[in-house]
This record gives C-alpha cells, sequence and structure tokens, in this order.
C-alpha cells in the first residue's frame, strides 16, 4: 500500500485549476500556430489543447491580473540549432511582461518599463533577423522594442500626445504599423527593427457623423461615403458611414500652425484597428455597428459594412489571410462569418466593398452575469474560432460546409479553403461546437479531496477533488488531468460545506447568505453520489429555520458523523443507517473545535492480532477503515474530542448507539478553535495562533506560538507516518513537521498569493488551495506554486513536447521514404507508436496525388510549421504551373492531369507572388474601388498616378479633366491631360520626354518622372529608377501591372538578391519569390547557404517526381544531399543517411563507409553533437577495427560551417547576368543622352 501510495502521490505535479474571469482578463487569448491556445485567467496563463479539449499547462507568476497574451509565431525553418519552441508572452495590470518556456513552465525573461502599464504588444515575425523582438505600447504613449530572450531594450520611442490604445503590424510590409488612438488611428512607415522611428507618423481623427469637417492647411479630410459631388464620381449612399479627417500635426512653434486651428478631437468609439491579411494597406476600423476599411496607401477610405438593426453590436473582429473573410464577435457571444462579394452601386464601373452574412453560431445560453469576453482563430485552418466566458468556459466552434474540393490543398489538409470553393449545390456553411472546457465556478469555494489513500485496494484509487462553489454547484475535478469529471447543481444557496463518506458519496450542506452571526437560517444538507449525480436529502424534517452548520466531521472510521452548528447543540449521526442517534445537551452548544480519533482499545486489539508491532500501527487499520466498515456486523469503537467557548476540553467514546466513558477537563487557558488527531499525536490550535503538538501515547506536550492569530484549520497530511500538519489562518497558511515541531512552509495572503478559503491534502507531498480569485492551486509542501514539466502526449502530437532530435526525426521520416521499397510507415520503429492523425490523413500520407511536395506540405500542417507550410504551398503551386506548361507543349494534357494540377491562384496575403496576370487582375479591380469612393481632390490626384502607371491613360485623362476651374491645380492638371493624350497618340517626342523624366528623378521629384517614363512605355527603366531610390515596393508593383516575361525576371531576381542582403533580412520571403520564377538553381544555391538542407533535396526529389528538371549543377546538388545525409546521420536516422548518401557522389562513398563504422559501434552519443563547433568532425563512439584494436568512428556534426560547393553558375544565372546587363548597359546610354 505504501508503495502504491508514493508512485501514485508522486504523479501529481504542482498545477493550478483556473475558474471565472476577472474584467481585466478581456480579450486576452491567443491561437497560436502551433496548435494550442493560451489565455489568461485571473494571474494565471492557461493553455490548453484544443484537439482533446484539455488544459495541459498553467503558468504562474503574475502578481496581478493577466491583460494580454500573445504566441510567437515561430515562423522560421526548424533544425537542431533553431528547434520547435512553445514560447508565449503575457502582460499584467503592473505592466509586468513575461515571456515563457511553456514546456518547462518556466519564464524566459521579463520586462518591464518603470512599471508603467502595457497596452499592447506584438512579435514582430515579419522579419528574419531576429526572432526575439517583441514591440509593447506602455503607458499609452511609449513605444518599445525588447529583445525577448534576454529581456533588454533596444530603444524606446515617445509620443507626447498620448492616448495610443493598441498596435497593428502591417503584413506585407514591415515598415509600416498603426496605432489605435483615443481619438483616431495613427500610421507609421518608417518603422525598422534596427532603429526608432525618426517621425511622428500621420494621424486620422475620426469625426461624428454628419459632423461637418473643416480644411485648413495641410489638414486633408477622407470620407467612407455619401457625398453627392458628381466631379469626382460619387453619387448619394443610403447607408449611413462615418467620414475622417487625415491632419498631420507639425511643430508648434512656427506662426503658421498658431494659426492654424485645431482638428475635432472626439471620442470616435473605435474598438479595434487591425489590418487586413488578405488584401495589401488595407486596415479595418471596428465599430459597435459597423466595419470601415481604410486604405493606408493612398489614404482613404475604401468602403464597410454596417449591421442591421436587429443584430447584436459588435466587440471583435478577426480578418483571415487565405480568403477575403471576416469573423465577427458580437456581444451576444455569437460568432458571425462574412465573406466579401461584389456589387454596383449605380453604375457597373462604380463597384462596392460588401460582405454578406454567410452563417452565425447559435447563442449559447450562459448565466446572468457571464459574456464572451475574448475570441481567437486558429491560424493555420482559419476555420475553428475559440472565444472565453467571463464564467471560465472555453468554447470550440468549427465552421462546417461542403466536402473538400479546393485544388490549392490536399483534401485531407482541413482549411478554409475547402469551405469555401463550393458547387453551387453544396450545403451552406454552419458554425458547430466541437469542444466545451468547463473550469471552476464562482468563488468561494470548499474544496476536499477524495480519500481513498486509505484504501488497500490500488484500483480504487481516485485523484479526485469536489470542489463547491458560490453558486451552489459541487463539481468533481482530477488533480491529475485537470479534467471535470462532473458537476452537479445542488441549491440556489452557496455550498458551505463537503465531506466524503466513502470513495464516490459526499456529504454537502449549504445554507443563504447571513448578515449576522446569530442569524436563524434554512440548511439543506444532501449525500450526493459524484459518479451518477444523485442526491438523498438529509434532516427533511427539520423544515424550522436554526442555526448554520458550521462543521459536519466524519468519523475516521466512516461509521458516524457529527453536525456541528454554530448556535445549538451538535447532532450524532449513524453514517450507515443515516439516523441521528443523538443530539447533545443544550450546554453543548457552543463547540468551538471537534475531532475524531480511533479508542485506545481498538489499537490495543489490532495490534496483538499483528505479527510484527509498529508505531503506527493504528494507521494500518485505518487504512482497512472502508472494507472494515461495510464488512464488520459490530461497530468499531471511536473517540470524539471537543472543546467549547468556556475553554473546557471534552471526550468521549461512541460505539453502536451509546455514548461512553465522557470526559470534561476544564478551564484550558485559551479558547481552542481547532483540532486535529492521527495516531497518537493530537494538534491543536488556538485564537491566539498557538499551537499544541500532544502525544497522546507518550502524555508528552509542546506548545508553539505562531503569531497569526486565530487558528480556523488543522488538517493532517495522509499516508503512514507523515505527520505533517497544514495549518489554516485567516491571513496565512503554514505546513508544519508535528513530530519534530518544526515549520516546513508558509505563504501570506494577500502579499504572496490570492486570499485562501478552503484548504486539504491532495497527497502526502501536495496541498490544495481555494482561493477567492476563483483557482485552485496545488502546491508543495513549502507552498510554491510551480508550473510543472509539459510532457509529450500520446492522444496529441505538439512537436515542441518532443526533444528536438526526435521531431526532426519525425518531421524527416514522414516527409520522404524512398528507402523503404514504396512502403510507407507512420511511426519510426515498431517501438514507438505512430503520431495520432486522422485515418484519411495517413492514408493520403502514404499515396499523395501530387508525391513529395504534396506529402510535405501535409506533414507542414500536421507539424504547426507556419513557415514549412508556406514554402511547400508555393513549390505545389509551382510545380503544378511547370507541369501543366510541360503537358501542354508535349500535347499529353491529358483530363486525368488536368484534374490532377488544377490549381486556383495564390492567396491575395503574398499577393508579389501571384501570377502577373492574376496579380493585374487584383490591382484593377483595387483601383476601381479607389476610384468610386474618392471624395477630395488629393485622393483624386493619386487616383490619377495609379491609373497612368496601370496603362489606363484615357481613365486618367478623364479624372484630369474633373478638376473644376476654381481649383488652384485647374492649369496644371488640363496641361497634364493634354500630355498625356499626346504620348498616347505620338511616338516623335520620347527622346525629350525621357529627358525630363530623368531630370525629375535627380532633381527628387521621382513620383512624376515615373509616371513620364511609363507614359512612354520605359517601364523597366522605370522600375529601376525605383529600386536605385529604395522603393523596392513599388518597383514589384509596377512590374507585375506592366513588365513582359523578361524584364520582369531581370527585376524580381534584383528584388530578391536584395532581400537577402543582412540589412533587409527577408530571406525567406526571397525563396519563395524564386520559386515563383522558376529560378530553382538559384534557389538551391539560397537553401544551401541558408543550411536549409532538407528544403533544398526534398525540393529536388518533388521537382524529379513531377517530371520538371530543376537544372541544379552537379556539384551543387551532391553537396546538398551529402549534409542532408551527415544531418540524419546525426539524428540516427541511418536508412535515410545511407540512401542520400548513394546520391552524393564520391564524398557520399565515403559517408556510407563512416555511417556502417557508426552502426557498428552503437548509437552517437550525445557527447558528439557538437552544434556551433568550428571543427567538421568530432570523434565518434569506439568501435573495433580490422586489427582488433579501438579505434573512434568519424561522426560529422550537421551544424558546422559548410562552404559552398565551387560552382561557376549556371546557364539560366548566366542568361540572367547577360540580359541584365545589356539592360544596364541601355540605361545608362539613354541617361547620359
Amino acid at each position: 500500500m505504501e508503495e502504491m501510495n508514493e508512485d501514485l502521490f508522486e504523479e501529481i505535479s504542482p498545477k493550478t485549476f483556473v475558474g471565472v474571469l476577472s474584467e481585466k482578463n478581456r480579450n486576452a487569448i491567443d491561437w497560436g500556430v502551433q496548435g494550442l491556445i493560451a489565455y489568461g485567467c485571473q494571474n494565471v496563463v492557461a493553455i490548453v489543447e484544443p484537439k482533446t479539449v484539455q488544459m495541459i499547462q498553467t503558468l504562474e507568476g503574475h502578481k496581478s491580473e493577466v491583460t494580454i497574451v500573445r504566441w510567437s509565431r515561430e515562423n522560421y525553418h526548424h533544425d537542431l540549432s533553431n528547434p520547435y519552441s512553445l514560447r508565449v508572452a503575457s502582460c499584467d495590470v503592473t505592466g509586468v511582461t513575461f515571456i515563457w518556456n511553456v514546456q518547462q513552465g518556466k519564464t524566459v525573461s521579463t520586462l518591464s518599463d518603470e512599471d508603467k502599464t502595457v497596452q499592447c504588444i506584438e512579435w514582430l515575425w515579419n522579419q528574419d533577423m531576429n526572432r526575439d523582438l517583441l514591440l509593447t505600447l506602455n503607458d499609452n504613449k511609449h513605444l518599445i522594442l525588447w529583445n525577448a530572450e534576454t529581456g533588454s531594450k533596444l530603444w524606446k520611442k515617445s509620443f507626447q500626445e498620448g492616448g495610443l490604445l493598441s498596435i497593428t503590424l502591417d503584413p506585407f510590409d514591415p515598415e509600416k504599423l498603426s496605432l489605435l488612438r483615443e481619438n483616431g488611428v495613427m500610421l507609421l512607415d518608417d518603422f525598422a527593427a534596427h532603429r526608432c522611428p525618426p517621425s511622428n507618423g500621420k494621424s486620422f481623427v475620426i469625426a461624428c457623423q454628419g459632423q461637418p469637417l473643416t480644411r485648413a492647411g495641410s489638414n486633408q479630410s477622407i470620407s467612407s461615403g455619401s457625398s453627392g459631388d458628381p466631379k469626382h464620381g460619387r453619387q448619394e449612399s443610403s447607408r449611413p458611414s462615418r467620414r475622417f479627417e487625415l491632419f498631420e500635426r507639425k511643430g508648434k512653434d512656427t506662426k503658421k500652425d498658431a494659426a492654424e486651428p485645431e482638428p475635432p478631437s472626439l471620442n470616435n468609439g473605435c474598438l479595434q484597428a487591425v489590418y487586413h491579411p488578405h488584401q495589401r494597406n488595407i486596415l479595418l476600423l471596428l465599430f459597435s455597428q459597423e466595419i470601415l476599411f481604410i486604405d493606408t496607401e493612398i489614404q482613404q477610405s475604401t468602403g464597410g459594412f454596417g449591421l442591421e438593426r436587429v443584430s447584436s453590436p459588435m466587440v471583435r473582429v478577426i480578418p483571415c489571410s487565405v480568403r477575403d473573410v471576416l469573423y465577427c464577435l458580437h456581444q451576444n457571444g455569437t460568432v458571425s462569418l462574412r465573406v466579401r462579394r461584389r456589387e454596383s452601386i449605380t453604375s457597373p464601373g462604380s463597384p462596392d466593398v460588401a460582405y454578406k452574412l454567410s452563417c452565425q453560431s447559435e447563442v449559447v445560453r450562459n448565466s446572468p452575469n457571464s459574456r464572451i469576453w475574448g475570441v481567437a482563430l486558429s491560424p493555420l485552418d482559419q476555420c475553428q474560432v475559440a472565444a472565453i466566458s467571463s464564467d471560465g468556459r472555453l468554447l470550440l466552434w468549427e465552421l462546417v460546409g461542403a466536402a473538400p474540393s479546393s485544388p490549392t490543398l490536399p483534401p485531407c489538409v482541413k482549411s478554409l479553403l475547402h469551405l469555401l470553393h463550393t458547387t453551387p449545390n453544396a450545403p451552406p456553411l454552419r458554425f458547430l461546437l466541437v469542444g466545451l472546457l468547463r473550469n471552476l465556478g464562482p468563488p468561494p469555494f470548499v474544496i476536499r479531496m477524495n480519500p481513498t489513500f486509505l484504501s488497500a485496494d490500488k484500483a480504487s484509487y481516485r485523484p479526485w477533488v469536489a470542489a463547491g462553489n458560490s453558486a451552489g454547484v459541487v463539481q468533481l475535478l482530477d488533480v491529475h488531468s485537470r479534467q471535470m469529471i462532473n458537476e452537479i447543481r445542488l441549491s440556489n444557496y452557496p455550498v458551505r460545506g463537503i465531506e466524503w463518506i466513502d470513495v464516490e458519496r459526499i456529504l454537502v450542506w449549504s445554507y443563504p447568505q447571513t448578515h449576522s452571526n446569530s442569524a436563524m437560517v434554512r440548511n439543506e444538507l444532501h449525500l450526493v453520489d459524484v459518479v451518477t449525480g444523485c442526491r438523498k436529502p438529509l434532516r427533511a424534517d427539520k423544515q424550522r429555520e436554526e442555526s448554520p452548520i458550521e462543521v459536519i466531521c466524519v468519523s475516521q472510521l466512516r461509521q458516524y458523523f457529527i453536525i456541528l452548528f454554530r448556535d445549538q447543540p451538535f447532532e450524532l449521526w449513524d453514517l450507515r443507517k443515516l439516523i441521528c442517534i443523538r443530539t447533545m445537551a443544550k450546554n453543548l452548544a457552543n463547540v468551538t473545535a471537534l475531532t475524531w480519533a480511533v479508542s485506545e482499545k481498538r489499537r490495543t486489539h489490532r495490534r496483538r492480532k499483528s505479527e510484527t508491532t509498529t508505531e503506527d500501527d493504528s494507521e494500518t487499520m485505518l487504512e482497512h477503515a472502508f472494507i472494515a466498515a461495510t464488512t464488520e456486523p459490530r461497530s468499531i469503537r471511536e473517540k470524539v474530542a471537543f472543546s467549547d467557548n468556556d475553554n473546557n476540553f471534552y471526550w468521549f467514546m461512541v460505539e453502536g448507539n451509546t455514548i461512553k466513558d465522557v470526559t470534561k477537563v476544564p478551564h484550558q487557558p485559551i479558547s481552542i478553535t481547532a483540532l486535529a488527531w492521527k495516531g497518537d499525536m493530537m494538534v491543536s490550535g488556538d485564537v491566539e495562533g498557538n499551537l499544541s503538538f500532544q502525544n497522546m501515547r507518550r502524555r508528552v506536550a509542546k506548545t508553539v506560538s505562531t503569531r497569526r492569530g486565530w487558528v480556523i484549520r488543522l488538517v493532517f497530511a495522509p499516508q503512514r507516518g507523515n505527520l505533517k500538519v497544514a495549518v489554516q489562518f485567516n491571513d496565512c497558511v503554514q505546513v508544519w513537521d508535528a513530530l519534530n515541531e518544526q515549520m516546513v512552509g508558509s505563504v501570506i495572503c494577500p502579499k504572496q498569493m490570492p486570499r485562501i478559503h478552503s484548504l486539504d491534502w491532495a497527497s502526502s507531498q501536495r496541498l490544495l488551495l481555494a482561493h477567492d480569485d476563483g483557482c485552485v492551486r496545488l502546491v508543495d509542501l513549502q507552498l510554491n506554486v510551480v508550473s510543472g514539466l509539459l510532457h509529450a502526449d500520446p492522444t496529441f502530437f505538439c512537436p515542441a513536447l518532443c526533444n528536438g532530435k526526435d521531431a526532426l526525426n519525425v518531421k524527416y521520416h514522414l516527409q520522404h521514404q524512398p528507402w523503404n521499397d514504396g512502403l510507407y510507415q507512420m511511426s519510426l520503429s515498431e517501438q514507438q507508436s505512430a503520431i495520432p492523425v486522422s485515418e484519411e490523413m495517413a492514408s493520403y500520407l502514404a499515396s499523395p496525388r501530387l508525391g513529395v511536395a504534396e506529402r510535405c506540405l501535409i506533414v507542414a500542417a500536421v507539424m504547426g510549421d507556419e513557415s514549412d507550410y508556406q514554402f511547400w504551398l508555393v513549390v505545389l503551386y509551382c510545380l503544378k504551373k511547370l507541369k501543366w506548361q510541360q503537358l501542354e507543349e508535349q500535347g499529353t494534357l491529358t483530363p486525368e492531369w488536368r484534374e490532377k494540377l488544377k490549381r486556383e491562384p495564390l492567396a491575395a496575403d503574398v499577393d508579389l507572388l501571384m501570377e502577373k496576370e492574376d496579380f493585374e487582375a487584383m490591382e484593377r479591380d483595387r483601383m476601381a474601388v479607389q476610384e468610386s469612393k474618392r471624395t477630395t481632390y488629393e485622393q483624386t490626384r493619386r487616383c490619377v498616378h495609379r491609373l497612368i502607371l496601370l496603362g489606363q491613360k484615357d481613365r486618367a485623362i478623364q479624372l484630369l479633366y474633373e478638376t473644376p476651374p476654381e481649383h488652384a491645380s485647374y492649369v496644371a492638371d488640363s496641361l497634364k491631360a493634354c500630355l498625356v493624350a499626346s504620348l498616347a497618340a505620338g511616338e516623335g517626342v520620347q527622346s525629350h520626354v525621357k529627358l525630363v523624366a530623368t531630370n525629375f528623378i535627380i532633381s527628387g521629384m521621382l513620383t512624376e518622372g515615373i509616371e513620364l517614363l511609363r507614359l512612354i512605355d520605359m517601364q523597366f527603366q522605370a522600375c529601376r529608377y525605383l529600386q536605385d531610390n529604395g522603393r523596392w515596393e513599388q518597383s514589384a508593383w509596377l512590374a507585375k501591372v506592366s513588365l513582359g516575361p523578361s524584364e520582369y525576371g531581370i527585376i524580381m531576381n534584383r528584388i530578391a538578391d536584395y532581400w537577402c542582403t543582412p540589412q533587409v533580412s527577408l530571406k525567406s520571403r526571397a525563396l519563395l519569390l524564386l520559386l515563383t520564377l522558376s529560378n530553382f538553381p538559384k534557389l538551391v544555391e539560397h537553401l544551401f547557404s541558408m543550411r536549409q538542407f532538407d528544403r533544398a533535396v526534398l525540393l529536388i526529389e518533388a521537382c524529379r517526381e513531377m517530371g520538371v528538371e530543376p537544372a541544379v549543377p552537379e556539384p551543387l546538388r551532391e553537396a546538398a544531399y551529402l549534409q542532408f545525409a551527415r544531418l540524419l546521420m546525426f539524428l540516427s536516422n541511418y536508412s535515410a543517411a545511407r540512401y542520400y548518401a548513394r546520391k552524393a557522389g564520391e564524398k557520399g562513398q565515403l559517408l556510407l563507409e563512416e555511417i556502417t563504422l557508426i552502426e557498428q559501434g552503437g548509437k552517437v552519443s550525445e557527447a558528439y553533437s557538437a552544434p556551433h563547433s568550428p571543427e567538421a568532425t568530432t570523434p565518434g563512439p569506439q568501435v573495433a577495427g580490422e586489427d582488433g584494436t579501438k579505434q573512434h568512428a568519424t561522426v560529422i556534426s550537421p551544424d558546422v560551417a559548410v562552404s559552398m560547393p565551387d560552382v561557376i553558375g549556371t546557364d539560366q544565372d548566366a542568361a540572367v547576368n547577360s540580359e541584365e546587363a545589356a539592360m544596364e548597359q541601355k540605361v545608362q546610354l539613354e541617361v547620359s543622352a
């Protein structure tokens, strides 16, 4: 029995059971790309696994309520030096930010800026420079960039005006971000990680609907609608809208600024500002009844939509990246899905942006005071939504509809793309509630642990704790798994106490709230089966009002129990028959403390029958209490000890229905308030905080003063020989060793921990504490709350919970298994279990339609690897395109191949990777929307500029002619219209226009010079000028909409090279761009230099499997295979390493010999892993040589410095370089002329 208890109790690690949320926890929820959900509950960060809907970790450390939670994106290539990890940042009310290692349950660093409050935090995920950068908004006016790994502050930007509320990063441009203000939105376009932003940005002021806006000086206004000016192409709209004013504050020392009127500063009611990840430069502004869209590039509103009058107001919006879709959270707790559609305003040439309500979840029944306080979206599939309610529940909705039919993704990969790519007869979309995680109810709590540690039967062990709350509900929790087993509503009154009477039954009492100690109440006492929920009322005949029940004390052998009242005599009950044996005399109406003990005669009888006598034989008898109490026909004598208000101490024997041997010890020095008795040790506590330890056998007593005041409760720890006792005071909890009279641990409330309402032992080494913040904490003997280590779970797969080598082994094994002779295995070996995936996914992994690339995409989704997911998604798209072109040229494009290679355009969240035709069509549609929404001259001027670059010269001329005669730019616009018209008709003035354009650019008028070059069809030179002036994004945009294939390839290759520079550090984007250019040699070269050997090799394998020749030089290809084989050998995956080593040429043969030596000598030891060793080889394990002597096998670490193979460029690179040189020379000659 002792061994069984030790094994089971050691499994119970410190943890926290969370409950209701605080008002400060609103919107503190995030769903990580790793597949886990994190949210703040009071001072705790809770981690939930959504597939199994179980809480797997709680992070303790904050001293105040958690206000913000953000997962690290981890969108980088994972290898031995950069393993999978789980990092989450959390902020609290006091402004302290913790960076957590979720797997270890420890803080990595702490960020704090002079105790200033934190309004928002964002990880800088859209750059490759450093993945540890965290941006915080402090005290409503300080923008601070931190190194989250070291906790150091990199720079700090202060805005004097203040009033900043939140940050949103532009997902397309790392130099842009927006800040929501109390009276508008601020835009920054010079943000960079390596320096503090030099400017203060531009601010939008939001005025109330219908309020006139004045323009003065540099102030410019923009609007989302309802302008009746026909000169700007707008008609009256019946849809309500808000108007905006854009102003840029300058120095207030100048006379000009002093003369200008201040723009209106109004509380606009904007709840949220967030960039749309599916549309470039689109900022969403959320109000309670409408959502507005702002194009930050042209500083113009492009539309919006409002709710119907019967709809519940919105509180949160989440835009999707894979499609133009919005998830909206409403005040009534429902989630709605809105999909963009197009409709005409007044004419076919004036499109409008509209979002149709596709579906809405059902209203979840909540308690009267319960509200949905936060929502998060699954980042990879974007079809699952998690919401947290104020009562602590976590709800999971999944968007379901037609069968998967999107050609972009395999059918086994769950994604929003499948649901929106439907046939006309497909069923409508709907939200399905797929998960509900219930937590603790409202405090205060009463907790009692199941006393199965007394049972000698190992099968009967139940690590259950019963928690009663103020709502009259009893919840049954498993302390091992944190799962809620049952929830039973018993009363409308708060639960006042719980006592276990056997393995599955409890006594629960409750009564209404009283305002004085002498008040009379109606008590409710129930006998409850916690498994079935069946209950039986006791004392049902006592319907009159009486003194409240203070304590119910069950005897140690579970034969009797005593009901102790506040101001009336206690009752003695027979637990077997559930009848009242006796009500004590009225002179015993004020009992202050009571406890049970086993009689001395019974202990002597047991000791005589035992073969071996020990000091704790009474506890041996207690281990069989449950069996003895039900099998023995006669009752076992038990002893009761109690004290009263008159400082008298009593004890008596109970046997059957009789009370014997009543003893009174009068006039104790101090009133006793708590008693506990175990074996021969009795501990008492009094009103002054003194603890008396009495050995009843030896008749020895010792009193210790704690000076903590009134002792509320004393509880002995379970297990034989364990005499540790928990002591509860009003403001403190202590653990004492009663044998040695020494204190083991102490915690002061609320200084060190929230106030404690109830406590009980969960095991011999763990204590359960119920706090007034609604949480129940499982602590150690020193009363420390320590987050436990998170281990891998067989019910779900998370690579960050595995060893770094094991996670990479699983990944490489699932991606490609050519060495298995056509067989595909889900596990690395017969001893290891397979990854828990659906049968459909396992079947598809074994035989994907499009081979390696499609399988790698599925594995990335299973691993939650954002970087790999994006990479293989683009690889699959490009291979489909190349294969289609190849079969079309050969004339062998059969219907079967057409179905296999069918593809959709790449999502707009990677717009620069889209096909030129798709991108140009998208920009033309966007231009039509911008043109239809313009209301000011400045917006018209920007539209003219865009139309010229798009080649829509006729429409640009029409807009120039719309300038009214009284406008200051009327003459300039008329002349410009004539110039555009003449250049479109004539061809003899190109040299003069070219000269003027060059002079404009040299003089700093880049916009005007680019327009002129575009008008004379010299867009290639315009792109080069843009690049030379640092306008790389604009250069890519112009190349997409105007250049031919050859010139387009040159410009985009230059952009890829620019992104790879250390100053920019956007190599991951450069890799995707090279993919779309089909520049595989240069791509593999970059992958090799970035040490992404697995991607390089698998890309070559995928190309050859699809019949697309990557044209990678042989030395580079062999070098990639060799390094990947070394990596696999280092991971002890010798079968895979041998396969790739055979493809690595002569050096691969040497590696095969090393693998053979290692296999003969055993596994590679951890001592030989040198992640950053400058040397190429390390000594391996000793193996037997041919002569019988011991020698070291050479193990080559995969993370050593790898030199590039001696490759003199490829034919494709040479052709690109020669063509680029020719273009460069041509441009230089033209400029010289």
